[in-house]
């Protein structure tokens, strides 16, 4: 079984994209970052694996130039 944080650790190595921990949100959904700084984590193996996983609920990626310019379109109908 792979934890979030070896997920994480995968999707850099892989892919090179920057993870960070989530928590739930008030409609119980992994989509608030555990740390306040998530836009500025370093992307590097030690501080994405340095991030608080424990507590982890999903997995967020940090977008743009950290990992290889990766964006997203988000389409709401």
């Amino acid at each position: 079984m792979t934890t979030l944080r070896e997920a994480a650790l995968a999707y850099y190595h892989g892919r090179g994209w920057t993870a960070h921990p989530l928590t739930l949100n008030a409609a119980g959904l992994p989509k608030v970052p555990l740390t306040d700084d998530w836009p500025h984590i370093a992307p590097t193996e030690a501080a994405i694996a340095a991030l608080d996983w424990r507590h982890a609920k999903g997995i967020g990626l940090v977008l743009g130039s950290v990992s290889g310019n990766l964006a997203v379109i988000d389409v709401d109908d």
